[in-house]
């Protein structure tokens, strides 16, 4: 590549490229515990905590709240042990969307259909509680999380065309 360029857009791509590269680069980045986990300033200058979990292949991110070095860095190891102390329990550390815990669910019944003594089920009981699940996921937003279930999800139920 010459020094000169000869058009408007030669001369300006490098500089596109260094511009985005350096917007999306944290400013701060500190790696700790020997480089399993990192922390960084965010625009405003609040500590943030991530973390690669690759049980499920995404990263781990949390805002440390606070704008102290010091402080970050002792509550990103609180973090860190957390998630490691959910991995040795081997828990997620995302929930999975509801969908697929019906899935499962299911699935684990269906294991259970034509044992004898009190574990066993009939295969119209399987069916039924599939029916119930199937209309369930219906109701709610299937792919919603687990974790977004309450104790009052279904109290805000409306059957459409009853009026009340």
């Amino acid at each position: 590549m010459s020094f000169f360029a000869t058009s408007y857009k030669e001369a300006y791509k490098p500089h596109a490229l260094l511009r985005f590269i350096t917007i999306d680069m944290p400013k701060d980045e500190i790696n700790i515990l020997g480089s399993k986990a990192v922390i960084f300033q965010n625009d405003f200058g609040v500590w943030q905590f991530r973390m690669w979990v690759a049980d499920e292949n995404k990263y781990f991110r949390q805002s440390l709240r606070t704008k102290n070095r010091e402080d970050a860095i002792h509550k990103a190891e609180d973090i860190y042990a957390e998630l490691r102390y959910l991995k040795k329990q081997v828990k997620k550390v995302y929930s999975i969307n509801i969908k697929k815990g019906v899935e499962m669910y299911l699935t684990d019944k269906k294991q259970y259909v034509g044992l004898s003594g009190n574990n066993g089920i009939v295969e119209g009981r399987w069916k039924t509680i599939r029916t119930h699940l199937n209309h369930f996921l219906e109701y709610v937003k299937k792919d919603a999380k687990v974790i977004d279930l309450g104790i009052n999800t279904l109290l805000s139920y409306e059957r459409e065309g009853v009026d009340a």
